[in-house]
């Protein structure tokens, strides 16, 4: 079934790693203790976004929001703007947009008795596309200032979740599933402005956490069948790419050609070709440890990743060429990482 804010929030909850555990891989010796660190990070932790400049000497974080419980953190396009799902205490989930240093804070859709979950930006950064998640759901587009709120798809007969907008295309992937039926979860394609539907996918198991590659070309993606898998943008040459699937484990690097995911088993943050060659292991952890939600950065030469054990995590930056890792926070809840200008 569609995964609804309840879900979502449990997951947040549940799914951290311990800070301390991740370790550079044994099978390449550093050629110095810790990588030279640029770039600036948003991550969650504690049901608030902190902004992290890895230039900086202290590292000391920068809290972005307050009052308002947030989760899962979508970048736009070009870097410079921050979209989430928050909840002010007595609400519901409302759709908020801010620029990356924490300015420039917007409630977007601003409504009372109804949730809205999963943001995803539009190519041009003018608009959203989220999940109305109220029963019964659909997938909505909106200005970023709260203007034009319309259903891009949407009708009682299923329900409707993970809408993800192409950074290339104006395009939208979204999952759904025929309601009170045996039927299964499937990914469709919609054009922007909610015509030309395609289902992308069938069988008869279910299918999530559709994303896009940054070219718009390719989309990742798992399912009841355990593993990561990559098809085409029209649902053509499907394949399995690497045996573990699950909540965000898996990202397409900037150039579209690599995925950075979690290995089964080990937990350990793992770089594959797109067609699943060429694995090259990033860390070596303990038993029971993994390194979840890697991000990359803009210029593709560094991950992050939430690194733990199940009650506690941290971030973590690995320099990709030279395979060195640098814990940069030290919260014990911290999660989420995205890359931001």
């Amino acid at each position: 079934m569609k995964k609804n804010a309840l879900f979502h929030t449990l997951v947040a909850l549940t799914i951290l790693s311990s800070f301390s555990a991740c370790k550079k891989s044994s099978s390449t010796e550093p050629t110095s203790p810790e990588p030279v660190l640029k770039g600036r990070i948003v991550y969650w932790s504690g049901g608030n976004l902190f902004l992290l400049d890895l230039q900086a000497r202290d590292l000391q974080p920068i809290q972005l929001t307050h009052q308002i419980e947030v989760l899962f953190p979508f970048v736009s396009v070009d870097g410079a703007w921050v979209a989430f799902q928050g909840i002010v205490p007595g609400r519901s989930s409302d759709i908020y947009v801010m620029r990356s240093d924490g300015s420039g804070l917007i409630d977007v859709t601003s409504t009372t008795g109804v949730s809205e979950i999963d943001p995803s930006w539009s190519p041009d950064g003018q608009r959203i596309v989220y999940d109305h998640a109220s029963a019964p759901s659909s997938i909505w587009t909106i200005n970023v200032d709260g203007s034009g709120s319309h259903a891009l798809v949407g009708d009682t007969t299923r329900s409707y979740g993970w809408p993800r907008w192409s950074p290339s295309r104006d395009e939208v992937i979204f999952q759904s599933i025929k309601r009170f039926s045996n039927d299964r979860v499937q990914i469709h394609r919609v054009n922007g402005d909610g015509t030309g539907e395609v289902t992308l996918t069938s069988g008869n198991r279910n299918v999530y956490y559709a994303e896009w590659s940054p070219d718009g070309n390719w989309i990742l993606y798992c399912g009841d069948t355990p593993g990561l898998y990559v098809m085409d943008r029209n649902g053509m040459n499907a394949r399995q790419v690497w045996p573990l699937g699950g909540f965000k484990i898996a990202e397409f690097s900037p150039d579209s050609r690599r995925i950075a995911c979690m290995a089964e088993g080990t937990g350990n943050l793992t770089i594959i070709d797109r067609d699943g060659t060429n694995a090259v292991q990033l860390t070596q952890n303990p038993p029971n440890v993994d390194a979840n939600y890697p991000a990359w950065s803009l210029d593709g030469a560094y991950l992050a990743f939430a690194c733990g054990n199940g009650d506690s995590s941290d971030i973590h930056v690995v320099d990709i060429q030279r395979k060195l890792i640098a814990r940069v926070t030290d919260m014990g809840n911290a999660s989420f990482p995205v890359w931001v200008r």
